[in-house]
């Protein structure tokens, strides 16, 4: 089995100033809960949050960058539970207009592959997870999502181990 889980949490943003803080903080405070460290004890997480500002017109790129100078800036003071993530920022170029969720997505799932080389040998799983830039991820979603694609037998028949995979969820609305 792979001991590497790539996973890219997918953010498309447009003028969620009001939300994307909490938004981004669900994904990138990610934890294993009790009942799986031991199934994923060999696995070793790479969490990216991509986030990808889609010409904002509030101050979303603001708050997003403002959290990833936090975020590195206190890297050395993250509880062991959670799992190692990096936060990305891509922006569409200054005087655009949005071009829409989906094209945000598209952007967004792209940040790793420019700053990270792909691999073609690399043998490890890599999953994306979208998050809507007004929603909030549960603690553990990662871990358990990750755990149910595992016991899915992805990557064992035909794909290379490298492609994405897209996991889902259900999710219930709390208002």
């Amino acid at each position: 089995m792979c001991s590497v889980v790539k996973v890219d949490v997918i953010i498309a943003v447009y003028n969620a100033q009001d939300t994307i803080k909490e938004t981004v903080k669900s994904a990138m405070h990610q934890e294993i809960p009790a009942h799986l460290q031991t199934s994923l004890s060999n696995v070793e997480f790479d969490v990216v949050v991509c986030c990808y500002n889609d010409a904002s017109t509030d101050k979303s790129i603001e708050i997003l960058n403002k959290l990833k100078k936090d975020y590195d800036a206190n890297a050395s003071l993250r509880e062991s539970k959670l799992m190692e993530t990096t936060l990305l920022i891509g922006t569409a170029a200054e005087g655009t207009s949005s071009r829409g969720a989906g094209y945000a997505r598209n952007q967004a799932v792209k940040l790793r592959d420019m700053i990270t080389p792909i691999d073609d040998d690399a043998k490890c799983f890599h999953f994306l997870c979208i998050l809507d830039s007004d929603d909030i991820m549960h603690p553990t979603r990662i871990a358990e999502q990750t755990s149910a694609m595992l016991s899915l037998g992805y990557g064992q028949h035909g794909k290379h181990l490298s492609e994405k995979a897209l996991m889902g969820c259900q999710f219930d609305r709390i208002t």
